[in-house]
């Protein structure tokens, strides 16, 4: 039987339809931004007009007010929405928020979805994911942060977190930390909701990575932070989804991460690609433009068509 890889009606419409939002007013609004301030204001006025026209948490179920779309759709629209730093934003579909609502959505209690997750999906806070750690790397049971009872209700947690992405923007933070040592590997460890700031949960620095980087790219949650964890004290009711299944919760939001991250990079490539071209079309060297250059040619090919 032959596998049909047309993409639905309703996909390439919604497609369409996020593609306008970006270009008419994502990348447009691009330009106001020079500082803090500024970036609340615009960000501000873009979220009302999303959220107004329907087009706010795309991967979030219609029942919570998102827009309950699969993940063929789902990845359509951010690979739209990727062309613009503003574009995840704009919809409330900016990582690691987007995940993170995932968990709390799936294993939170009634108690943590109203404090926490609601204000989540209202676009009216952020969240970070403490998991990655030097030790361990991306091996995610090789975790050494500890979370300990008190006996007052409480965890108190100890160690250090590496790479912990928007941090350095996030009014929470979901923190995996050992519970069991003598559990089997992927049982050992717990997940806990932080509010930040937060006096044990100490941010030393952003991390420089390969990611784009620019005087607005932290404070728009772009940063990879370094955290020390110093007698962190943690209410028993901030346990999300029981203890020793940290590390299931956090492969299912990983998931759903990675199809994100792809689609984003699509986007920024066919960017990168489009102001390419645009520049070779437009620059004359010799008495010629850049586009007539067989080399340059070569060079445009072999970036579409890996981009493809």
């Amino acid at each position: 039987m032959a596998i049909d890889f047309e993409i639905p009606e309703d996909a390439k419409a919604m497609r369409e339809r996020v593609r306008r939002w970006v270009h008419e007013e994502c990348i447009p609004a691009e330009k106001r931004l020079v500082d803090r301030e500024s970036f609340k204001v615009v960000l501000a006025e873009l979220r009302a007009k999303a959220r107004s026209q329907g087009l706010w948490s795309p991967f979030i179920p219609k029942e919570h007010g998102g827009m309950g779309l699969g993940p063929l759709a789902n990845a359509l629209v951010q690979m739209e929405l990727g062309e613009s730093h503003l574009g995840a934003l704009s919809m409330n579909s900016q990582g690691p928020d987007d995940a993170t609502m995932l968990t709390l959505l799936a294993h939170g209690t009634d108690f943590q979805k109203e404090k926490y997750l609601k204000p989540l999906l209202n676009g009216e806070k952020r969240v970070c994911y403490s998991m990655t750690e030097k030790a361990a790397g991306a091996d995610a049971t090789g975790m050494q942060t500890r979370a300990v009872k008190d006996g007052k209700g409480n965890y108190v947690l100890n160690g250090e977190k590496w790479f912990s992405s928007a941090a350095s923007a996030a009014d929470l933070a979901l923190v995996m930390a050992m519970t069991d040592p003598e559990a089997p590997r992927h049982q050992r460890y717990s997940t806990f909701i932080v509010e930040l700031p937060n006096p044990g949960y100490i941010i030393k620095r952003d991390i420089p990575t390969m990611a784009a980087e620019g005087p607005l790219s932290h404070i728009m949650g772009g940063g990879h932070s370094e955290i020390d964890i110093k007698d962190l004290v943690v209410p028993a009711e901030n346990l999300l989804g029981g203890e020793g299944n940290g590390f299931n919760m956090g492969q299912h939001r990983l998931a759903y991460g990675r199809l994100r991250h792809g689609m984003h990079n699509v986007a920024l490539a066919q960017r990168a690609l489009d102001l390419a071209v645009k520049h070779v079309t437009s620059r004359e060297t010799f008495g010629q433009k850049l586009s007539k250059r067989q080399g340059v040619q070569w060079m445009l090919a072999d970036c579409a068509s890996e981009l493809y």
